[in-house]
C-alpha cells in the first residue's frame, strides 16, 4: 500500500489536509482507473479557444462534433474543400476535434468564413448557439447539397377534402391518404434538399388546421431540422421534457389562419405531430418569454433517454423505434441570452466531457446535467451507429419512413 501511494505521489503530485490526515492526490488521466469505471482507455478530447465571445459557437461545435453523423460531414465537407473555404475550415477544425489528442483548438478560419457568408457572425459579439447550429448546419448543407437545382421550391402538397377525394377514387385506402401525400412533400424536398446534413437532421411535421366556422380541415407536412419548443404554459413553467412535449404536440391550440373555403381569417384548432423523425435530433428549449431578452432560468428536466412514440401520429410508419439518447447538451448561465457564458457537455466514445471553451473534465460514464441552464439538447436514434443511409428521391427505401409498398407509385405520382 505504501508503494502504491507513493507512486501515485510521484505520478500526480500529493497535497497533506493537515490534521485530518488525508492526503489528496492530484492524478494526470493516465492514473484514472478507467477499466474499473467500464473504459478500456479515456478518450481524449480537445477544447476550443475562446476568440473574445465565442463561447457560443465553441459549445455547439462541441455538440455537433459528437454526433453520429459528423464523421460522414467532415468527409462530405473536406471532398468539397477544394471549391468552398468554408467547408476546408470546417473539416479541419472537426477532425482536429476528434482526432485523439487533447490540447487546445482554435476556431478563428472557421468563424472568419462563417461571418463572411452571415453577418449575424461577423462583428466578434456573443450570439445564441441554437441560432449558430442552425446557420453552420444551413450552410453546410448549401454547400453540400447533392441536387445543385436552382429552380425555386415547390409547393407542397396538402390534404385536403378534394385530395382525399381524388386518391380515394384512385383506388387509395382511407388510411394511407396522408402517408401518400407526405411521401409526395418528402420526395419533392429531396429534389431541391439533399445532403447529408438532411440525411443526418431532417425530420418531417403534421400540422392540422381544422376551421371553426366551416369545419374545413387541412393537413400540411413540413421539413424541420430542429424541435424549438417553448417551456412556458398558460399555467406557467414547464419543470420536464415530456411537459413540453405534450402542450407542444398533444394539446391543440387555437391560431388565427385563412380558411380556403372561408376565404378570411379564422380562428381555427390547431393540432402538431411528428411524422419522419432524423437520426440526430435537435431540440431546443426557448429559454425567453418572447417580450424581451431576459432568459427563462427554471429547470427542465432533460431526460438521458427519450422515447417520442407519443408524439408520432400513429398513421405514420417508422422503420425503427423512436428511441433517442443523450449525445450532447449546450448550456447557459448568465440572466440574458446575449449576455453570459456557454458551455457543453458531450459524449465521446462512451465518455462524458464538460467543455469550457479551452477547458476540458472528465464527468465520467454519465453527464452532470445543470438542468436551469440546458438551452439545447443532441439526440441520437438509437441504433444508428453506422454509415449514414444516402436518401434519394427515387428510391423511398432510403428515406426514414416506410410507406406501403404497394402505393409507391402513387407517391411519385403528381
Amino acid at each position: 500500500q505504501v508503494s502504491f501511494y507513493r507512486k501515485l505521489m510521484a505520478a500526480g503530485g500529493a497535497t497533506h489536509s493537515g490534521d485530518s490526515g488525508l492526503i489528496w492526490f492530484r492524478l494526470p488521466y493516465s492514473c484514472l482507473p478507467f477499466k474499473a469505471l467500464g473504459f478500456e482507455s479515456l478518450p481524449q478530447a480537445a477544447g476550443l479557444t475562446n476568440l473574445g465571445n465565442s463561447c457560443y459557437l465553441n459549445a455547439a461545435l462541441q455538440c455537433i462534433a459528437s454526433t453520429n453523423s459528423v464523421a460522414e460531414l467532415t468527409r462530405c465537407a473536406d471532398a468539397a474543400g477544394g471549391r468552398s473555404n468554408f467547408a476546408a475550415a470546417f473539416a479541419e477544425l472537426i477532425s482536429s476535434l476528434r482526432a485523439p489528442k487533447s490540447g487546445c483548438r482554435s476556431a478563428a478560419r472557421l468563424i472568419q468564413c462563417v461571418g463572411a457568408l452571415d453577418d449575424r457572425f461577423s462583428s466578434g459579439t456573443q450570439e445564441d448557439a441554437h441560432e449558430f447550429a442552425l446557420a453552420l448546419l444551413g450552410l453546410l448543407h448549401d454547400t453540400l447539397n447533392r441536387t445543385n437545382s436552382k429552380d425555386p421550391p415547390l409547393q407542397f402538397p396538402e390534404v385536403t377534402p378534394r385530395t382525399r377525394d381524388e386518391l380515394e377514387a384512385a383506388g387509395c385506402p382511407p388510411s394511407l391518404v396522408e402517408e401518400v401525400v407526405a411521401s409526395r412533400c418528402w420526395r419533392i424536398g429531396l429534389q431541391r434538399e439533399a445532403s447529408v446534413v438532411t440525411d443526418a437532421y431532417q425530420g418531417q411535421a403534421r400540422t392540422r388546421n381544422h376551421c371553426s366556422q366551416c369545419q374545413y380541415s387541412q393537413v400540411r407536412f413540413e421539413p424541420f431540422f430542429d424541435l424549438s419548443l417553448c417551456t412556458t404554459g398558460e399555467q406557467g413553467h414547464f419543470s420536464t421534457l415530456r411537459e413540453v412535449l405534450i402542450a407542444t404536440f398533444k394539446k391543440p391550440s387555437a391560431v388565427s389562419w385563412h380558411c380556403p373555403r372561408c376565404q378570411r381569417q379564422v380562428v381555427a384548432g390547431q393540432t402538431c405531430s411528428l411524422w419522419k423523425l432524423p437520426s440526430t435530433l435537435m431540440v431546443h428549449l426557448k429559454r425567453y418569454d418572447g417580450s424581451s431578452t431576459s432568459k427563462l432560468g427554471h429547470s427542465v428536466e432533460v431526460p438521458l433517454e427519450l422515447d417520442l412514440t407519443p408524439w408520432v401520429s400513429t398513421s405514420s410508419p417508422q422503420k425503427t423505434e423512436p428511441l433517442y439518447e443523450l449525445i450532447g447538451v449546450v448550456e447557459h448561465e448568465g440572466d440574458s441570452l446575449r449576455h453570459g457564458h456557454y458551455t457543453a457537455q458531450a459524449c465521446r466514445g462512451g465518455v462524458w466531457y464538460t467543455f469550457d471553451d479551452s477547458r476540458v473534465a472528465v464527468s465520467g460514464s454519465s453527464p452532470h446535467l445543470r438542468q436551469d441552464r440546458v438551452t439545447l439538447a443532441f439526440y441520437q436514434r438509437r441504433g444508428d451507429r453506422g454509415a449514414m443511409v444516402r436518401q434519394d428521391p427515387e428510391q423511398p427505401a432510403t428515406w426514414p419512413h416506410a410507406p406501403a409498398a404497394e402505393w409507391r407509385s402513387t407517391v411519385n405520382s403528381q
